[in-house]
This record gives structure tokens, C-alpha cells and sequence, in this order.
């Protein structure tokens, strides 16, 4: 039986590289640079320790769950307020936060069967524009930044339109069994 090689090139930003050796092309948030070379081999090393670390941490002592009445409020707003007016193209910062309560303490011997129950919490968090998902309306002409490593947590979110018109944005939050959405914030963007 004849034998078949693949001798082709994966098309990289870089050129090319032979098609058996392993290409890794994806960045973290904010990295900028990949690697095609062995240094991905130290990374998995990391990444490895770090996983089974993780795997081998004993169960938490309490978890927490929604209290009654529970309360899930979020709140957007731009570095100029609830109304904004810019240019094409120019950037806007949007920022957002979040309040969520009351939790309650239990044993983890006590967390629901329905899951409706997180590790830890904050009952009051006051940039959280990373970690929701944005609305537009109408949709099409936003365009988002990606969260950097050191914003992905908590940060705010930068946005710019590719047309003009008037813009509605919101923000849709959900944390462990609860999702709302936001106040509705206005964009007036012009041209030059």
C-alpha cells in the first residue's frame, strides 16, 4: 500500500510551517504574541500543575445561596453619563455595576440539589462591564474592545460605532440563577 504525506503549509500572519508540526495560534486576552515553538511545552507543563492543584483542593466550608426577597439590580453608564453623543469611530468608555443580595451562608453539606448556589460572593460590585453581555439596538454598528488579562475581571468596557445614528446600549448580567438587564443608556453618534 502506497503511504501518503501531507507536506503542506498551514498559512500563518508569519509564513507558513510543515503541516505534522503543531501550530498554536490563539492568545490569552491582551497577549500580544503566539508561538508556533516549543515554549507552548512549558506552558502545558503550567497549566497541567495548576489544573491538579485545583482538582486536589478540599471542599469549601460554606457556600451561599439567595436569600428572600433577592435582589439583582445592574446599572450602566458612560464616561459622560446616561447620555453620550461622539463621532464615528471614536472610542466611549462604558462602565457598569452590580448588586445582588441577600446571600445566605450554609454548610456545603446543605447546597441545593438545583444548584442555585455559588463559592463566594460580593453583594456590591462597582465595575463589572467586563463580565456582562452587552446590548445594542440597533445592533450591527457597535463595536466592543476584548477584555485584557487585567480587566477580564473587573474593568470597564470600551465601545465604537462604525455609523452614525442613535444607539440604545444595555447590559444583561446573570449570576448563579438570576438574570436581569440593565438600565437602557443613550449614544448619539455623529459623523466628522
Amino acid at each position: 500500500m502506497m503511504q501518503l504525506h501531507n507536506k503542506a503549509l498551514h498559512q500563518t500572519r508569519r509564513g507558513g510551517v510543515l503541516a505534522s508540526r503543531a501550530i498554536v495560534e490563539a492568545r490569552l486576552a491582551g497577549e500580544g504574541w503566539c508561538c508556533a515553538g516549543t515554549g507552548w511545552i512549558y506552558r502545558a507543563a503550567v497549566l497541567a500543575l495548576i489544573l491538579n492543584a485545583a482538582g486536589c483542593q478540599t471542599e469549601p466550608e460554606h457556600i451561599f445561596v439567595q436569600g428572600k426577597p433577592f435582589n439583582h439590580v445592574v446599572r450602566v453608564t458612560t464616561d459622560q453619563g446616561d447620555r453620550a453623543s461622539v463621532v464615528v469611530g471614536q472610542i466611549l468608555t462604558l462602565h457598569a455595576s452590580r448588586e445582588s443580595g441577600p446571600w445566605i451562608a450554609k454548610a456545603w453539606s446543605d447546597a441545593p440539589k438545583d444548584g442555585c448556589w455559588i463559592g463566594s460572593t460580593k453583594e456590591r460590585e462597582p465595575e463589572v462591564a467586563t463580565s456582562v453581555t452587552w446590548l445594542t439596538e440597533p445592533a450591527g454598528a457597535a463595536v466592543f474592545d476584548l477584555p485584557t488579562a487585567s480587566t477580564v475581571i473587573d474593568g470597564p468596557r470600551k465601545v465604537r460605532f462604525t455609523k452614525a445614528g442613535e444607539y440604545r446600549l444595555s447590559a444583561a448580567s446573570a449570576i448563579t440563577c438570576s438574570r436581569e438587564v440593565s438600565n437602557v443608556i443613550v449614544v448619539s453618534v455623529r459623523q466628522n
